[in-house]
């Protein structure tokens, strides 16, 4: 008799415990993996930014959620962040020729310099002329076109060819610069999202002008710069001291 009423003591403790401790729905998701609180520490993205991914992507989440650990947890020269600008900072003397000397309109600038340890926050921008810029620093900025002079202070740099025409890329050069100015930040924004961050914005360029969707699969996912490098319709045209 004692043995049956402490089971059933045990059994309404567990029943009251699991609903005296709530877990969301985002923990519940991670539960055995990590928290959101976790997957902040890891990545770097706030949390915040997390809960608002998750909503926006649903049942894809917990896919994404393990992107975003593996990429944090890569060996540094395989990690790439959202754009984060922190130039100026920079260990080296930056680059040894003009990026304008190489620049053509509808290529793409890449950097894989960082503004913190915890994951390496590359940044991109799409080149309109050989002198200006297509792009989005932070949370702080909005989309604009801008002289593409702060690039030469970067110590790691690709230059992507797009492998269009030069027709196409000035379609999508032209498109962005009249279209796509204005635009808020979105650290987590993919190619579909009215926000952009620095690399869904050259995304969002080519596919909205109709000449090329890069990523026909990626749906809600974030695009980031290391993305742009290992785009089979991209090709790496002039490269310095560059990791990825």
């Amino acid at each position: 008799m004692n043995k049956k009423r402490t089971m059933s003591m045990l059994l309404v403790l567990v029943f009251v415990l699991s609903f005296a401790s709530p877990v969301s729905a985002k923990e519940r998701l991670l539960l055995g993996k990590y928290t959101i609180e976790q997957v902040s520490e890891i990545t770097g993205y706030p949390v915040n930014d997390l809960k608002r991914y998750e909503k926006k992507v649903g049942d894809k989440f917990e896919s994404e959620v393990a992107k975003f650990i593996e990429r944090a947890q890569a060996p540094r020269a395989q990690r790439s962040g959202i754009s984060v600008m922190s130039w100026g900072d920079n260990s080296g003397s930056g680059l040894p020729f003009s990026v304008s000397t190489y620049a053509r309109v509808g290529y793409i600038h890449v950097t894989a310099d960082d503004s913190t340890p915890i994951i390496n926050h590359g940044h991109a921008a799409l080149a309109v002329s050989s002198t200006k810029n297509l792009e989005i620093y932070n949370k702080n900025d909005t989309s604009k076109v801008r002289s593409n002079d702060i690039w030469n202070t970067v110590d790691t740099y690709a230059l992507l060819s797009v492998d269009v025409s030069y027709t196409d890329r000035k379609k999508a050069a032209e498109y962005g610069s009249e279209h796509l100015v204005g635009l808020s930040y979105d650290f987590l924004a993919s190619t579909d999202s009215s926000k952009v961050n620095c690399a869904s914005l050259v995304t969002k360029t080519y596919k909205e002008s109709g000449v090329l969707d890069m990523y026909p699969w990626f749906g809600w996912s974030t695009i980031i710069p290391l993305d742009l490098v290992n785009n089979s319709h991209t090709t790496k045209y002039k490269v310095h001291n560059f990791p990825w």
